[in-house]
């Protein structure tokens, strides 16, 4: 099926400088210089041999204000690079995979604003962000025959967020955390080629399987030998493809038999608790502590999907599990 040897070399030099001009202001500046080597050789199916280099610069710069105990703030701007995925070059566990492809790294500018408020039992954290991607890797739509997204190169895409997190503890064992997230993320410039020699303007769109709102509420508490959790995620809808559900072809979507190209919303409630055995199981099994925990996922029985792709013809969905438990014993020596 498949039979090759793969070598990656990484080597990352850098210079970090962090200067403490008194107890409210410090400033960070740092560059690190980033090289990546793939080395693919002795294939004995495809008999295909790679070697590919990824070089670049990473510098940032932030700033820190400390008020007082309870307030902090932040800012930052770097700039940031990814080498492609080795898959993103080439599938060697794919027969019918082509020809290694031709990549460059993706190159982004990360702009952010924060601040941090705590209190006696809690803290709130906010974070704003601005990036804009160059020569992005971007999802070209569909999978391959090992389940893994096809990428392409040369997107350019801005993605803006603002993230919250809110934590508390009442009193010991017991604690709550709220995270929620909104991102705009947009394909700014991509031209897709497509099959029949045709391209497809996908600028102006919606990323892929990005979805504008997440958000997580988990609680945790107990009591004697018990402690128990409830979590609830929720998922806002995305796109399958780069079209948007094909935003600029209106002539397709109001066709009756059109399927939309959407991952639907989705909100899904699992809880969980454990017990500890107590010290005379523990002596019995020569373990420090020993603990039966039960788990119970999706405990509305929502049906849902968490993915999609469009494979050429239609879109697909992959179906997550419905109302399911595990129970399960740890040991701790």
């Amino acid at each position: 099926y498949y039979d090759y040897e793969l070598d990656k070399t990484t080597l990352q030099p850098f210079l970090e400088e962090n200067w403490h001009f008194n107890e409210k202001w410090n400033l960070l500046a740092g560059l690190t210089w980033t090289t990546h080597r793939y080395e693919m050789h002795n294939d004995k199916v495809g008999d295909v041999a790679l070697d590919s280099s990824f070089s670049y610069p990473l510098p940032r710069l932030g700033l820190a204000y400390h008020p007082n105990q309870r307030w902090s703030f932040y800012g930052n701007v770097s700039r940031g690079g990814r080498e492609p995925a080795f898959r993103d070059l080439y599938d060697p566990q794919d027969y019918w995979a082509p020809p290694p492809q031709d990549l460059e790294p993706e190159k982004l500018t990360d702009c952010e604003l924060g601040a941090r408020y705590s209190w006696t039992n809690g803290g709130a954290n906010l974070n704003v962000y601005d990036l804009d991607f160059d020569n992005a890797i971007v999802w070209a739509g569909g999978l391959d025959n090992n389940g893994n997204p096809v990428t392409a190169n040369g997107a350019v895409t801005a993605h803006r967020g603002v993230e919250l997190d809110l934590s508390w503890a009442p009193k010991p064992r017991w604690t709550g955390r709220l995270s929620l997230a909104w991102a705009d993320n947009t394909i700014v410039d991509f031209v897709e080629n497509i099959w029949g020699g045709g391209t497809m303007d996908h600028s102006g769109n919606s990323l892929p399987v990005s979805p504008e709102l997440l958000g997580t509420l988990e609680l945790r508490g107990g009591a004697g030998p018990v402690d128990g959790f409830l979590q609830l995620r929720y998922v806002d809808d995305f796109y399958l493809d780069n079209t948007e559900d094909m935003r600029k072809f209106p002539e397709v979507t109001d066709d009756p038999d059109y399927i939309n190209r959407v991952n639907p919303a989705y909100a899904v409630l699992d809880l969980g608790l454990e017990a500890d055995l107590g010290r005379a199981v523990a002596d019995l099994l020569g373990a420090r502590r020993v603990a039966l925990k039960l788990r119970a996922n999706n405990v509305t029985d929502r049906l849902y999907t968490t993915f999609g792709y469009f494979d050429g013809y239609q879109p697909v969905w992959i179906v997550a599990a419905t109302r399911n438990a595990y129970l399960g014993v740890t040991f701790d020596w």
